[in-house]
């Protein structure tokens, strides 16, 4: 079984809640889970979330078993997410 990590989860969470939305290009609007505060972030891995701003999660982690875990916050990783669904076949 692959563990996965919650960063991931929450990124998922934040896409299917309609919690994101696209400003323009790269730029996303993130509607924070009090759903009060609103956070800029961009697929290229910037995010003005305090884990963001203090770079907390801007160095790779390794999950318990090993595997490679999230780079980012989960914000970024919600962005790549939704800006991959605008991609056409």
């Amino acid at each position: 079984m692959i563990a996965v990590d919650d960063q991931y989860v929450r990124a998922i969470e934040i896409v299917e809640l309609g919690a994101i939305s696209r400003i323009r290009g790269h730029l996303f609007k993130i509607v924070s889970s009090d759903g009060l505060t609103t956070y800029r972030t961009s697929t290229t891995g910037h995010c003005n979330c305090p884990a963001g701003l203090h770079r907390f999660r801007a160095v790779p982690r390794t999950l318990k078993n090993g595997q490679p875990g999230a780079e980012v916050c989960y914000h970024v990783l919600a962005a790549r997410v939704k800006a991959a669904s605008y991609v056409s076949v």
